[in-house]
């Protein structure tokens, strides 16, 4: 194998490993209804203020990004599965 086609396959493995990364971080992200029914059960509670990532990660099992997540989409999540 030629140098230039072991550049070019090692270019083709970066490109895959970007795309199988960026689909591992999507699914991460990807609020399921338990995920908001969990955040709303705790911003209802009155327990801690959902900015504090901390607490709210305490109180529902939630990664950070996810709280993150819920926060910048909460409108649309909310409609989305309370109707």
């Amino acid at each position: 194998m030629s140098d230039l086609e072991i550049i070019n396959k090692m270019k083709e493995l970066d490109k895959k490993v970007c795309v199988d990364y960026k689909e591992i971080v999507k699914r991460e992200l990807e609020i399921t209804k338990e995920d908001f029914e969990d955040y709303e059960d705790c911003r209802i509670s009155g327990l801690t203020n959902m900015f504090n990532l901390s607490n709210v990660e305490l109180i529902t099992g939630l990664s950070k990004k996810k709280i993150k997540a819920i926060i910048k989409n909460y409108n649309k999540l909310k409609e989305e599965f309370k109707g």
